[in-house]
């Protein structure tokens, strides 16, 4: 715009409004603009299922990820590697997972379903005010050296995520929530969408980085993806006690880590900070 000296000033009055009314806009307006930056209100309303596969990584293990979901929140994830086979699948009313070290199948609690679930949702977004949900927008900040929004998303629950949208084209550069981190990259176009092919999940001290290879708009999936297991396959409640209580600690070391890495941050700038004002005092001295 700098260049354009021959601007009238009523055409700088007219850009200089729509600047300042793009300066303001609120969480439901963000959530609008990613929603039409990445495929339409129309398309989102017509995604009825959705695969995925890819590559996960976790430190030196490596293994194949099939993501495959149907509206409105079921889904059927599997990660498999030459070692191992981890499961988890939702028929939109029940999760469940199985892991190749405990005995049987692993049920969500109902008191965790409400969350849950909704994070299932194949188009989260689209109707999110009707199923009681708000958007707030908190901030602008930076992430990965973009400039942000910072939306505060509340499910109707109270369950609140934030969400960062990338003020140069809305989409969805991360989002936070009390269970972990997830960045999003490598927006490529399909079949109408413009979806990441990279994330980066963080939670619990644990990192795992997925590369998206191939991903189908509306396929044909079979109902037996979704069917849960039989009550006599669930896992006995002593182990899913154990594993709950294993989480947790893992959790709460992973934000005693973070908080100490903060804290030796903050120091370390302090010391950067009183160096280099007794060096100024220094140089002062000997003018």
């Amino acid at each position: 715009m700098r260049k354009l000296l021959t601007l009238t000033v009523s055409l700088i009055f007219v850009l200089s409004l729509t600047v300042v009314s793009h300066a303001q806009m609120t969480g439901d307006e963000i959530i609008q603009k990613y929603l039409e930056n990445t495929g339409g209100m129309e398309n989102y309303q017509n995604l009825n299922t959705l695969k995925m596969e890819g590559k996960s990584f976790m430190g030196q293990v490596s293994g194949d990820i099939v993501l495959a979901q149907k509206a409105p929140n079921m889904q059927y994830m599997k990660w498999s590697s030459p070692q191992f086979e981890v499961l988890v699948a939702s028929n939109g009313e029940q999760i469940w997972s199985k892991y190749p070290t405990v005995p049987g199948y692993i049920f969500v609690e109902e008191e965790d379903l409400p969350k849950q679930l909704e994070g299932m949702r194949i188009s989260p977004y689209i109707d999110y005010k009707e199923r009681g949900a708000k958007a707030e927008l908190v901030g602008e900040e930076k992430v990965k050296g973009q400039d942000a929004y910072n939306v505060r998303y509340i499910q109707a629950a109270g369950d609140t995520t934030t969400l960062y949208f990338a003020k140069s084209n809305f989409h969805l550069l991360k989002t936070s929530s009390d269970d972990g981190e997830q960045l999003y990259e490598k927006y490529k176009e399909v079949d109408g969408f413009t979806m990441p092919h990279k994330m980066t999940s963080s939670q619990a001290g644990q990192r795992i980085m997925t590369v998206i290879t191939s991903i189908e708009i509306n396929p044909e999936l079979a109902d037996s993806l979704f069917v849960a297991p039989p009550d006599s396959l669930r896992a006995p409640q002593e182990i899913v006690d154990q594993l709950k209580a294993q989480q947790e600690a893992a959790k709460k070391a992973a934000e005693e880590q973070a908080k100490q890495a903060e804290e030796e941050t903050q120091e370390t700038e302090e010391k950067a900070k009183q160096i280099e004002e007794e060096t100024q005092k220094t140089e002062e001295g000997t003018e």
